[in-house]
C-alpha cells in the first residue's frame, strides 16, 4: 500500500495519520535507533526519564528499551497510532502510550529528564516555501511546543534532542528554546549534514 499522501500539506492532518496508522505496521522517518544510537548513549542516561514526541509507529521507543533505556514515555496526536502501539509493546512495563498533542501536553512539572524528536517538526513545517521564512502560524506552533516541552515538563537543566532533516529547522528550534528558558539543554542533529548541534 502507498501511504504518501497526494498533497504534503496532509502531513499536518490527523485524518491522514490515523488512516495510515490502521494499516501500516512501521516507519522510521530519517532512520532507525541504530543510525543515532551514538548520540543517545552520549547525552542519555540509561535512568533518565524520557519523552518521545510524536512517536508514530516507529521501532525507536522499542529498540531503545531493548538497549537499556526503561522509563519511555510516547505521545502522538493520532489516536489510532497510540491504541495500536500500546497493545504492541504492552509487556514493556516503564513504557507508557498517551494520545497528546505537543503544543498542550499533560503531563506534571519536572516529569522527564530528555526530550526526543524525530522528524515531527519537520511534519509541522510541512507546508513552509522556505524554512529560512517561516509563517507566522508555523513560528507560533514551534513556540508554543518548545515552551511546553522546556517550562512546563523537563527537569532543570536537562537536554532535548532533535533530528530533522532541515539545517535550519535545527537553527530556530535552537534559537527558540534558548529564549523559552528553563534551564533547557539543547542538541540538535541534522541527518542532511550528518552532524550534532550543541
Amino acid at each position: 500500500m502507498d501511504y504518501m499522501p497526494d498533497d504534503n500539506s496532509r502531513y499536518k492532518d490527523v485524518d491522514y495519520w490515523d488512516e495510515r496508522y490502521k494499516t501500516e505496521q512501521c516507519y522510521d522517518w530519517l532512520g532507525s535507533f541504530s543510525k543515532f544510537q551514538h548520540l543517545l548513549e552520549e547525552h542519555v542516561k540509561k535512568e533518565d526519564g524520557i519523552l518521545i514526541l510524536g512517536c508514530g509507529n516507529s521501532s525507536m521507543s522499542s529498540d531503545m528499551y531493548s538497549a537499556g533505556y526503561r522509563s519511555i514515555t510516547n505521545i502522538d496526536y493520532s489516536s489510532v497510532c497510540i491504541s495500536t502501539m500500546a497493545a504492541r509493546h504492552s509487556d514493556c512495563p516503564g513504557m507508557t502510550w498517551h494520545q497528546m498533542d505537543v503544543r498542550q501536553l499533560c503531563f506534571p512539572g519536572a516529569s522527564f529528564d530528555v526530550i526526543l524528536e524525530k522528524a515531527t517538526l519537520d511534519a509541522i513545517m510541512v507546508e513552509e516555501k522556505s524554512p529560512w521564512q517561516v509563517s507566522p502560524q508555523t513560528a507560533c506552533f514551534v513556540h508554543q511546543a518548545l515552551t511546553e516541552v522546556s517550562t512546563k515538563i523537563l527537569r532543570t537543566q536537562c537536554s532535548g534532542l532533535c533530528g530533522d532533516i532541515n539545517v535550519r529547522l535545527c537553527s530556530c528550534c535552537l534559537s527558540a528554546a534558548l529564549n523559552v528558558g528553563g534551564g533547557f539543554i539543547a542538541y540538535f542533529h541534522s541527518f542532511q549534514e550528518n552532524i550534532l548541534t550543541i
